[in-house]
């Protein structure tokens, strides 16, 4: 694969012409002569809440080489359901795989069996052979859409499907045992078509007795696969002139700093605006001593109705925010709202204060917005998190470019300006729970904490995702929570230390609403921003090995390279001013190594 490594903690086996990564969550990037067929291919068991139960492997074997590759795994899947998996992939582009689940005490599931992803960049607009009018998978992000309340797939669920991409390749699934659908997960901005087994039409969830073995095998075929091309040296790729969209951080979970700390990180961050969750009944507004001028508030409001009554008392909260503020509106459940409602709550704001703009839209996914396609005018708003289906950290940085599909889609099908809030590596509270009351997103557990926000990769995603809504197009984002176990802050014993992330904030410096050109270099292996008004370029590793990039002439000139990298986490979370610091070491002028998940900064002496 031209261009392409695997990550740690995955091991790449090759026979002939064809490979594949194996990795602790399942298969990847199965290729035939260097072109990838399919991006993923794991065996997954879904709770009645529609979580996935965790797999720990109890014992695998790999055989690779010659003209073939086999593993068997054996996991345990949650706690009662003990699963066996049986790959071989071998030349011409044939895999063939097995899983048996055996149900060791009774229970209830949404789904299981095979699920096989797509890459969109390379199966959009494929045809499926096969079914009348030979449809296409969609270019653009297309909505699930729902029947009688009931989620339908992109096809109906069929036993075999053979698609065409445009390039000419074929790639032919066949299964016994469970039907495939499948639906587009770019509305979760994962980058693939997923072809899961069963239906979303089936009653569920399914109750499966003691003693049950559930089977299920699919035969995989690829041909015509077109050999794979050059790894001619990719040169930068700038976007247009633009300004860098409002940034903002959340406000919600409690911390022991005190005023002083947290207005020092606030200032120190040089963000726009904090978000601040208000929920029905009982909504009020944020105290004083949280937000002072210049900061603005994104009040978010989550309800579980709009009727006349929750709309005043929504007003009547907003009307203590400060200057230049915005109320998000929103419904429990994962139910949108329209501009005919912000234009209600609006309306009853209008006299006492007309300078707040109401935002309709979701407090979940750009899934919502998609499927419910309601009207809009001005701005919409959604969330994004990188981990709805996958949480491996390579999964979660091939989420970035689906970031500038999705907002950028916003703009074009709704017509209306993308408010992206907020933007966190964790699901906040338990939004797909049937019913969930509202304060269900408050609550954090450890399933809502991501260790890599700790760490430099967190720090290298965070600024890859102010880069994607940028380049998408996005009014605002807001990312991360300020305080608390999810938080850029952490309380210490003798100060507040800060995470990297706090760091790929704090460079942007947003308060001054910069113009800015999006880079994009070694196809999305390194991301930046150029800043047009004061000379300097900010660049972030996207991979965890060592890259050399190449600037050109539309690079500022450099005096001085202020870097943060893994040497760095330690020093850096003793400091909220680690892009101030006066040491100084020139860089080279023609090219540049970034370390694994590096964040550099280039800038004119004194800049």
């Amino acid at each position: 694969m031209p261009g392409h490594r695997p990550w740690p903690d995955v091991h790449r086996a090759v026979a002939g012409d064809v490979a594949v990564d194996i990795a602790p969550e399942g298969l990847r990037h199965l290729t035939v002569r260097g072109r990838e067929v399919a991006a993923n291919l794991y065996a997954a068991v879904r709770a009645p809440d529609w979580g996935t139960l965790p797999n720990v492997p109890v014992s695998a074997d790999l055989d690779s080489g010659g003209s073939s590759i086999a593993l068997r795994r054996v996991e345990t899947v949650g706690e009662d359901l003990r699963s066996v998996l049986e790959v071989s992939w071998a030349e011409p582009g044939i895999l063939t795989a097995t899983v048996s689940l055996t149900v060791l005490a009774d229970a209830e599931i949404n789904r299981w069996g095979f699920n096989v992803c797509l890459h969109a960049g390379d199966w959009a607009g494929a045809q499926l052979l096969g079914v009348p009018g030979q449809p296409r998978l969609p270019r653009d992000v297309a909505p699930q859409l729902a029947e009688g309340g009931v989620l339908k797939g992109l096809f109906p669920p069929m036993p075999r499907l053979e698609l065409r991409r445009l390039d000419g390749a074929v790639v032919r699934i066949a299964s016994d045992g469970q039907p495939l659908e499948a639906e587009d997960q770019r509305n979760w901005t994962d980058p693939t078509f997923k072809i899961y087994s069963g239906s979303l039409g089936d009653p569920l969830p399914l109750a499966v007795r003691k003693g049950t073995v559930l089977r299920q095998t699919i035969r995989l075929v690829a041909e015509r696969m077109p050999a794979a091309g050059g790894g001619e040296e990719q040169h930068a790729v700038l976007g247009p002139v633009t300004a860098l969209p409002f940034v903002g951080v959340q406000a919600n979970d409690a911390g022991p700093l005190g005023r002083a700390d947290t207005a020092a990180a606030l200032a120190a961050l040089g963000v726009d605006h904090v978000r601040v969750d208000a929920e029905h009944p009982g909504l009020a507004a944020p105290g004083p001593d949280l937000v002072r001028p210049p900061l603005s508030v994104e009040l978010a409001v989550l309800v579980p109705n709009v009727g006349s009554d929750v709309l005043a008392s929504v007003a009547r909260a907003a009307a203590q925010l400060p200057p230049r503020s915005r109320v998000l509106l929103h419904r429990t459940q994962r139910r949108t709202t329209d501009a005919a409602t912000a234009a209600e709550l609006a309306g009853l704001l209008a006299g006492a204060r007309p300078d707040l703009v109401v935002v309709p839209g979701t407090d979940a996914y750009y899934a919502d917005l998609n499927r419910d396609r309601p009207g809009y005018d001005d701005f919409v708003a959604f969330s994004i998190t990188p981990t709805v289906h996958a949480f491996d950290t390579e999964s979660i940085f091939a989420t970035l470019p689906v970031q500038v599909e999705v907002v950028r889609q916003t703009r074009t099908v709704f017509g209306a300006a993308p408010v992206v809030s907020p933007i966190t590596l964790r699901l906040r509270g338990e939004p797909e729970s049937p019913g969930a009351p509202a304060s269900a997103r408050r609550r954090v557990s450890e399933r809502h904490i991501d260790a890599r926000l700790d760490g430099l990769e967190g720090a290298a995603w965070t600024f890859g995702s102010v880069h994607a809504v940028t380049q998408g197009g996005a009014y605002s984002g807001t990312w991360h929570e300020l305080l608390g176990a999810r938080g850029l802050l952490r309380p210490g014993p003798d100060h507040a230390g800060v995470v990297p992330a706090f760091h790929a904030l704090s460079v942007l410096q947003a308060w001054r609403r910069p113009r800015i050109r999006p880079v994009t270099m070694l196809d999305g292996g390194v991301v930046g921003l150029l800043f047009v008004d004061r000379p300097r370029l900010v660049l972030a590793s996207q991979r965890p090995w060592h890259q050399e990039v190449r600037l050109g002439d539309w690079a500022p000139p450099v005096l001085s390279r202020r870097r943060l990298r893994t040497a760095d986490v330690a020093a850096a979370a003793a400091t909220m001013s680690w892009w101030d610091r006066t040491e100084r070491v020139r860089a080279p002028h023609e090219a540049l190594t970034l370390e694994p998940f590096e964040l550099t900064e280039l800038s004119l002496e004194g800049e």
